[in-house]
């Protein structure tokens, strides 16, 4: 007599493709969940502060600018990036928000779009 043996459970085999689109996809997950989570905390305990524009860069064949900026916070010098500032010239200044805990963590608040009723720290 044979067994039928239906409970044994089956083997998934992936292909390095596929395991490196799942890679892929949980990276895409986290990346954006942290950026998330980093603009959240900006916005309930961020400083806002006047960054200057040091830098303007176009990206690509589509028009993008890519803008640096710099800011100062208890004798220390901290850099950011932004892509939506795209008017803002070489000398201007533009409001930023950064965690006091970790001032390399920032965005301009053209991202943040926080209202200003925050209090300046310059």
């Amino acid at each position: 007599m044979k067994k039928n043996n239906t409970n044994k459970s089956k083997i998934v085999k992936l292909s390095f493709g596929g395991v490196f689109a799942i890679l892929c996809i949980l990276y895409i997950i986290i990346e954006g969940g942290s950026k998330t989570i980093e603009n959240y905390r900006l916005e309930k305990n961020g400083i806002c502060v006047k960054a200057l524009v040091y830098d303007k860069t176009p990206i690509g064949s589509k028009g993008t600018i890519s803008i640096g900026y710099y800011f100062y916070f208890r004798n220390n010098k901290f850099y950011g990036k932004s892509y939506n500032d795209d008017k803002a010239k070489i000398g201007d200044t533009i409001l930023i928000f950064f965690l006091e805990s970790d001032p390399n963590i920032n965005r301009s608040n053209s991202i943040l779009e926080i209202p200003i009723e925050k209090k300046m720290k310059q």
